[in-house]
């Protein structure tokens, strides 16, 4: 299996320090189709969140300060979100009798 690779998406205004622009704020990672966020908030301090469109997740708390932890979480958070969307599309195909 191919390692995942955390980019560095971060944005920044241009009135940011230098310094402050040396700490990522925002880690994303394409898996297929799939676009994970992983950031921080305005006014959430170093609390990250999550964000993957494609299964409908936006700003989700993963408690936790550590930037590590939260990838997992971020991960786990997906996998979870997919697998409930695949059921629920077994479940009308096979209502269907498809």
């Amino acid at each position: 299996m191919a390692s995942i690779t955390w980019k560095d998406a971060s944005s920044w205004s241009q009135s940011t320090t230098a310094e402050k622009r040396k700490t990522p704020n925002t880690w994303e990672v394409l898996l297929g189709s799939l676009r994970v966020t992983v950031h921080h908030c305005i006014g959430f301090g170093n609390a990250w969140f999550l964000s993957c469109y494609e299964v409908r997740l936006s700003q989700i708390d993963l408690d936790t300060d550590d930037v590590e932890v939260a990838k997992r979480r971020a991960l786990s958070r997906v996998l979870d979100k997919a697998e409930a969307l695949f059921q629920d599309a077994k479940a009308i195909y096979d209502e269907l009798g498809a």
